[in-house]
């Protein structure tokens, strides 16, 4: 999946973790974010970095094969 930026990412995280209603889920979500410590979001930083590297390379690889005819 793409994420349009680090925050998107970290919602997707916590909406497959909860099972709040719609309306209910921008303040679970503050509540959700506040009680992480700092060694969670940074697990959850490097594995967004890491989905990004991936997405760019494959964005490089598919930009390199039309541009080669293949």
């Amino acid at each position: 999946m793409i994420y349009k930026d680090f925050d998107d990412f970290l919602m997707n995280v916590f909406t497959e973790e909860t099972n709040l209603l719609d309306d209910d889920i921008p303040d679970g979500f503050e509540d959700w974010i506040v009680e992480q410590d700092v060694e969670s979001i940074m697990r959850l930083a490097e594995l967004y970095g890491k989905q990004r590297f991936i997405e760019g390379k494959k964005s490089i690889y598919s930009k390199r094969r039309k541009y080669e005819g293949s």
